[in-house]
């Protein structure tokens, strides 16, 4: 398995909090959800913000974005409705202004692959955004 070398990486610990930059809401091309998570963004989003969606399989749909409509003002509208994938999502940056974010999730998935407690960190992320989606029989 190869992996990809991380630039300029900093170290990090498990305590990583996000550095609240807004990358991850506004380089990101498209954020992919299922169709009933895109139903409850449309029911909780401003009527006045335009959202394009095109499929993305039977099940799915993706959000156009960079920047993600719903990113106004350095914050989300819809936060406490944010898709599965949003919840789960930490670029894992310790010093946002030294290391360049990477929409594919590389800065993520590296630490992972690379640092027990990265592993640990998304792991909870993870049960957490899937306890959330059980909720409401997405998963």
């Amino acid at each position: 398995m190869k992996t990809l070398p991380m630039l300029n990486a900093r170290p990090i610990d498990e305590h990583w909090t996000c550095q609240r930059s807004g990358e991850c809401c506004t380089l990101p091309q498209e954020v992919v959800m299922t169709k009933q998570e895109a139903a409850e963004l449309v029911l909780h989003a401003p009527k006045e913000i335009a959202m394009e969606f095109r499929p993305a399989g039977d099940q799915f749909v993706a959000l156009k974005a960079r920047p993600c409509p719903l990113y106004v003002f350095k914050g989300c509208l819809v936060y406490e409705h944010r898709p599965y994938n949003c919840r789960r999502f930490g670029c894992m940056r310790p010093d946002v202004k030294a290391e360049r974010f990477e929409p594919s999730g590389a800065n993520m998935m590296d630490r992972v692959k690379t640092s027990r407690a990265m592993r640990r960190l998304a792991e909870q992320w993870r049960r957490k955004a899937q306890r959330w989606a059980r909720k409401r029989g997405w998963v």
